[in-house]
């Protein structure tokens, strides 16, 4: 008489090799973008984190070493390949635009980085 054995299927077999647990710190890749905002009198400012793990982090945007309150800010979400994603976006008013930057925490930082938004060069990597 033969005995059926449950098999137990490794999270790694149905999720896929790209939720496979990682040891890593990957520090965040930054880009900021901007888009004109209601009635052409201001802008948002986005800043956006992508390729970072593990999870925790803070973003938030100063405006000449103030920190400024954020108008959206979304969850940190799981990528295809295994790292996170995250933004921020404030509300900036045409006069003040130049003096905003945007800062990231981050475990694999050894020290919180700082992009300013630079109308010239809007959306590059750091």
């Amino acid at each position: 008489m033969s005995t059926m054995v449950p098999v137990l299927l490794s999270p790694l077999l149905v999720l896929g090799p790209a939720f496979s647990h990682k040891t890593q710190n990957d520090p965040p890749s930054v880009s900021i973008t901007s888009q004109m905002g209601p009635e052409g009198h201001s802008m948002y400012l986005k800043c956006t984190i992508t390729g970072f793990y593990p999870e925790p982090t803070s973003m938030y945007w100063t405006r000449e070493s103030n920190v400024v309150e954020n108008e959206l800010e979304n969850d940190s979400l799981l990528t295809e390949n295994g790292n996170y994603q995250h933004w921020v976006m404030v509300e900036v008013p045409f006069s003040e635009r130049h003096t905003y930057s945007c800062h990231v925490e981050h475990g694999s930082l050894a020290q919180p980085l700082v992009v300013p938004w630079n109308e010239g060069q809007e959306s590059g990597d750091q």
